[in-house]
């Protein structure tokens, strides 16, 4: 078998070969979701809360954490993607 022949069948590495289509739009839809949902779902508890202990202000910090921790989430994935 020729050099040629042979190069056309040797596939790329997995590092180096670019993601499916199906990958990439799994990867934006979490980008895209994932921060409003933390946000929803802390918010959620921290209405919980505040119906439990009559403190208003535990809804804004259960958004506000829910922000946090969101972005931080989106951080670390956006450093997975880019290898590092």
């Amino acid at each position: 078998m020729s050099d040629e022949k042979r190069k056309d069948r040797v596939s790329t590495p997995p590092s180096t070969a670019q993601p499916s289509m199906l990958r990439q739009v799994m990867l934006f839809g979490t980008m895209l979701v994932q921060v409003p949902m933390s946000m929803l779902a802390f918010g959620l508890l921290g209405a919980w809360a505040s119906a439990k202990w009559h403190m208003p202000l535990l809804i804004a910090i259960g958004v506000f954490f829910g922000l946090i921790t969101g972005v931080a989430g989106l951080i670390a994935l956006i450093k997975k993607m880019n290898g590092g």
